[in-house]
């Protein structure tokens, strides 16, 4: 006995258990993305909905996003080499900005580039635009890579998932430094990596503990090769991991638990990005504001200093932050 011959829409068709015909493999290009076997394949995984897979949402034309779409190619996003208009005299392209005035061009791969060096973006991020009163009173405006608009981009070897979150990519895109034992670092269903069975706070990645036995060879959430993570307690506000490094998260993440004086800013555009001010000050990475008299002034973890050109401020295998030499 075999099956009646038959056929479904965008899919191979197979024989199952019961002899019946059944939906096999789907065709290049399409997708079950209803989850209904009737309906075969139906979905085009060309297009900037569903490209490349059924979840994959390309940068679209909305506020606060970009201000012309992505285009879907080859199965992955691309910005619009087409989409260039002048601004100013200054050429930009409209598919990798999301408001006037942004440093924004696409370059051969459909990748934006952003910023007057033209940084070049991970896939899937565009160039937003920021403005930050940085130090001094003085005001700096520019372009960032960005994936959600609002956040600094995301880390070497992660990708930007639907305009909203920097997610791991693969269970290598987990590892920093020397590489924990086998299955020790994953990259799980969430985006999140996943470090001896912990999931990790968004960005952050594995390393391993050290030593060569036994639960040496397990690992733990970093942020950078050298740091235990960026969770802070003496902070009104949270640090986040951005690229490898502990950044400020808003004012309150500068704010020393229980100071309630102002003049306080986490910085977000310009080369001081992710860093605090305290006053006219420009903190050193990981550094916070303390109330000092009448003046702000940066400090690492509980002490009343801040650190040297030649160190910055960590978070300790204790958890405790302090200044060490990198």
């Amino acid at each position: 006995m075999s099956c009646e011959p038959c056929s479904v829409p965008n899919a191979s068709a197979v024989c199952d258990a019961s002899l019946s015909c059944a939906m096999g493999e789907c065709n290049a290009g399409w997708g079950n993305c209803d989850e209904d076997a009737s309906t075969g394949c139906e979905t085009p995984l060309t297009t900037p909905a569903n490209c490349g897979n059924c979840t994959t949402v390309c940068p679209s034309a909305k506020v606060p996003q970009i201000r012309s779409p992505f285009l879907c190619g080859d199965g992955v996003c691309r910005c619009d080499p087409d989409a260039n208009v002048l601004d100013g005299g200054t050429t930009v392209n409209e598919s990798c900005r999301i408001t006037t005035g942004s440093a924004a061009r696409c370059n051969a791969e459909g990748i934006c580039q952003c910023g007057a060096s033209y940084k070049t973006c991970l896939r899937g991020e565009y160039c937003g635009y920021f403005t930050q009163i940085v130090s001094g009173g003085t005001t700096f405006t520019g372009s960032r890579c960005t994936c959600n608009s609002t956040d600094f981009g995301c880390r070497a070897n992660f990708k930007c998932v639907n305009n909203a979150q920097c997610s791991c990519d693969g269970n290598a895109s987990c590892i920093v430094g020397t590489a924990p034992g086998a299955g020790q670092a994953q990259c799980g269903s969430d985006g999140r990596c996943v470090c001896n069975g912990a999931s990790c706070p968004e960005g952050q990645v594995c390393t391993r503990v050290g030593g060569t036995g036994g639960t040496a060879n397990q690992a733990r959430c970093v942020c950078g090769a050298s740091d235990y993570g960026c969770d802070r307690a003496n902070t009104q506000g949270s640090l986040r991991c951005v690229g490898g490094a502990c950044f400020c998260d808003g004012d309150l993440s500068c704010r020393q638990t229980g100071n309630n004086a102002g003049n306080v800013a986490c910085i977000v555009a310009g080369d001081n990005a992710g860093r605090c001010r305290c006053g006219s000050t420009v903190c050193g990475p990981g550094e916070h504001c303390r109330a000092n008299g009448g003046n702000q002034v940066c400090v690492c973890g509980t002490s009343n200093n801040g650190c040297t050109t030649s160190q910055v401020c960590r978070r300790g295998s204790t958890g405790a932050w302090g200044c060490q030499t990198p």
